[in-house]
């Protein structure tokens, strides 16, 4: 019988550089993967509170207006301005048979929403009462791309 001689085998090292190599490209991919689905996770976070804000406003206003029996001459700055940013400006069109009773430009947090209100006689005594308010979508845009619109009635006296 002959004697083994241990040599060094240069085939399991190349192996395990290659394996070494791998393992840091996977692993660098699922530090960058981690990152891109927390910034996404954020940006979206922040997008829903843009949205709860501006329902929430809409239903605030609505809901006032609808308070005040839904007349053609509410003020929602004289009425809100304890409660609200609101000052009257521009806003959002209103819906088609609609007739615009005032816009206003409101702020929460920072963030700059628009509203207007309009109303629809619907029959002697029923009134529909809508608000519309826009945002921008896009943080750092002046752009209103984003809108939320709600309607209510009112029997009228």
């Amino acid at each position: 019988m002959r004697p083994r001689c241990k040599t060094s085998d240069t085939r399991s090292r190349a192996g395990t550089l290659v394996e070494l190599v791998v393992a840091l490209a996977a692993l660098a991919i699922i530090v960058l993967g981690h990152s891109v689905t927390g910034y996404n996770a954020k940006l979206d976070i922040l997008t829903s509170v843009r949205q709860s804000a501006a329902a929430t406003t809409a239903l605030l206003l609505s809901e006032s207006w609808a308070a005040a029996d839904g007349v053609t001459t509410y003020d929602a700055v004289a009425d809100l301005v304890s409660q609200l940013a609101i000052t009257p400006s521009t806003g959002p069109s209103a819906p088609a048979g609609f007739t615009s009773r005032g816009s206003y430009a409101i702020v929460i947090d920072g963030v700059s929403y628009r509203a207007t209100l309009s109303s629809q006689e619907l029959a002697s005594r029923l009134r529909a009462l809508n608000v519309a308010i826009a945002w921008s979508g896009r943080y750092g845009s002046g752009t209103l791309d984003k809108n939320f619109s709600l309607t209510t009635y009112v029997l009228l006296n």
